[in-house]
């Protein structure tokens, strides 16, 4: 198969990016039923950015009416940290909450406050499930008019990434890599029940999937959890 093909998982593809590294999405549908994502992020065993030239993205995301806004985790090559990308419009880096050495995984929660507000949780865990690092919860500004407000209650759809950017061009023979990483325990959170529902790719709350460069990019999935691996080999 050839770089930048696209392989519709579910559903289909909402966007196909090329020049951007092997990568993968899955998408909810819209609702006001779900009002929060949350995920035990397994960081990648392997990561290999190829001299510098590339950035990892694991992330959950909040689509309004026309963009979304990616909440997740960066890592430049020193570790992986907090971000957040109002498509478009601004992308700030929190590296000031940077992973330590021992960091295994990351919980991350992701909702819409108000129309032109989201909020993002991320708290790193070590093997053991302990907390360590510096907890991260903030809210987030992002462009006017995009989260709709239906009822007193936002309709988004929620969705989630992971991708390995190039810097410049993309030689998706690099010899980059972001191996052994996984979305586990993947919930939204119902505000009629009080619960969380699974959102694994398998499940109907995942509506549109797919994936790019799929002999760089592997994925499984089950109803609670993605694993996947991208590795631009020689």
């Amino acid at each position: 198969m050839a770089i930048d093909e696209l392989v519709i998982i579910k559903g289909s593809a909402m966007f196909h990016e090329t020049g951007k590294g092997a990568h993968y999405y899955a998408f909810s549908s819209y609702s006001t039923t779900y009002q929060e994502a949350f995920a035990n992020i397994k960081l990648p065993t392997s990561f290999n950015n190829a001299n510098n030239t590339r950035n990892g993205y694991i992330s959950l995301g909040i689509f309004g009416i026309a963009h979304g806004i990616d909440l997740g985790l960066k890592n430049d090559g020193n570790g992986w940290y907090p971000f957040s990308y109002d498509v478009g419009y601004d992308f700030v880096e929190y590296n000031y909450c940077r992973a330590p050495s021992n960091a295994t995984n990351a919980i991350i929660t992701v909702n819409p406050v108000n129309s032109t507000t989201v909020r993002m949780y991320v708290q790193f865990l070590n093997s053991n499930g302990n907390n360590v690092g510096t907890m991260f919860e903030q809210n987030i500004s992002v462009s006017s008019g995009n989260l709709q407000n239906n009822s007193g209650y936002i309709s988004c759809r929620f969705y989630r990434f992971a991708s390995l950017v190039p810097k410049g061009s993309d030689n998706q023979q690099d010899c980059s890599n972001m191996l052994g990483g996984r979305f586990t325990n993947l919930g939204l959170y119902n505000r009629n029940t009080s619960s969380y529902d699974t959102w694994g790719i398998s499940t109907n709350r995942v509506t549109n999937a797919w994936k790019v460069s799929p002999e760089r990019m592997s994925l499984s999935y089950t109803s609670h959890n993605d694993t996947f691996g991208i590795d631009h080999w020689a």
